[in-house]
């Protein structure tokens, strides 16, 4: 930990952003702090000042408004996995909020949070890379909205400026008549991804394929919405034809790296596997 820095414990969003502004360079903003305190503790940063939001009421909310939902930045992936709201609408949300670390993490953890941190790895961020979610993003100087696909522009990085918070999600509602998140780690808890991803179908009244969405974790810099793939399934069935054409496109069409967690080659083949296991799956729009 570092030897010393202020801890402010706002009792307002504007008294946040007030001091955000007022120490730019030297401070940051705590929520969960699953990350943060693990960077403190080996001094890979040296804060002046530690702003705490986690009980902030403007960052704690999940709304249902005409046509979007609306997720505050401090809620946490028990509170994600457990709303009513979110399971009705966006299901592979809470399917991913469920697998992110322990019951202690996601009790903490937040979704401002994973995002920020911009891994590759992020389930929360893959899926909410599928839902083209919009960041809202506030400080002294105003608000504004950036597709979630823009505001990720690499690993552990984004476009967030210092005096900014990030507010809430946005997302449009949306129907699919199957969608689903999966994750391949190397234990059955508490494990970093080696892939993940979501697959979303739509179907038209002959059981074809009439829209999908495909998006995958750790195999990119950011995570990766598979567009040939996803154009390769309209008009189709899930038979075995398509499923051994969608995953050789998967396999030409990702280039993920090598790392203590799998190998490149590992990570092609188990994502087109766990990709084509999942269309099967979803025959008819039932699963």
């Amino acid at each position: 930990m570092p030897d010393s820095f202020d801890y402010i414990r706002p009792a307002s969003l504007s008294q946040a952003l007030k001091h955000l502004s007022s120490d730019i360079n030297d401070a940051i903003v705590v929520s969960g702090g699953t990350d943060v305190l693990i960077q403190l503790r080996y001094k890979s940063i040296s804060p002046g000042k530690v702003i705490y939001v986690k009980d902030l009421e403007e960052l704690n909310k999940i709304e249902e408004i005409p046509d979007f939902v609306r997720i505050g930045g401090a809620v946490t992936f028990s509170r994600i996995m457990r709303n009513e709201i979110i399971k009705r609408n966006f299901p592979s949300l809470a399917e991913a909020a469920k697998e992110v670390g322990s019951p202690q993490i996601r009790n903490i953890g937040t979704i401002a949070g994973n995002v920020q941190t911009a891994s590759p790895a992020g389930d929360g961020l893959a899926a909410l890379y599928s839902l083209d979610a919009a960041v809202e993003l506030v400080s002294e100087k105003g608000s504004r909205e950036v597709n979630i696909r823009e505001f990720v522009v690499g690993p552990k990085k984004t476009i967030k400026s210092s005096d900014e918070i990030i507010k809430s999600f946005k997302i449009a509602k949306q129907h699919w008549d199957y969608d689903k998140f999966f994750k391949v780690g190397k234990r059955n808890a508490l494990a970093i991804s080696i892939v993940n991803g979501i697959i979303k179908i739509n179907f038209d009244d002959s059981i074809k394929i009439k829209e999908s969405r495909i998006v995958l974790g750790s195999v990119a810099p950011t995570p990766k919405r598979l567009e040939r793939a996803e154009q390769f399934l309209v008009g189709r069935t899930c038979d075995k034809e398509t499923i051994e054409g969608l995953k050789a496109i998967i396999s030409d069409d990702i280039s993920p790296i090598s790392d203590i967690r799998g190998s490149s080659e590992y990570r092609r083949y188990i994502a087109a596997i766990k990709c084509g296991r999942l269309v099967e799956s979803a025959k008819g729009g039932i699963y």
